[in-house]
């Protein structure tokens, strides 16, 4: 349910953490107020944030699906997206 969300946020070959994919999600999906919401007309709602993954979730279920690879490196896990 989730992978729909980083398919809008993270470009093919585009390389983040779980923790920057969760932060663009909630930036592009987050209440409008004041200003902003005047500008952006073609989105009328927005979506439940409630029930977003932690970082270690996302982390195993960009694992187990077969769009997403582990770019090798010795801190943080570091995910590309190749389809």
């Amino acid at each position: 349910m989730v992978i729909p969300w980083v398919r809008e946020v993270m470009a093919v070959g585009e390389e983040m953490t779980a923790k920057e994919v969760i932060a663009r999600i909630k930036e592009n999906n987050a209440p409008r107020k004041g200003a902003s919401l005047m500008q952006v007309s073609e989105r009328k709602h927005t979506r439940n944030l409630r029930n977003l993954p932690t970082a270690n979730s996302l982390s195993y279920i960009l694992g187990s699906s077969g769009e997403y690879e582990r770019v090798k490196n010795d801190g943080t896990i570091i995910w590309r997206r190749v389809v």
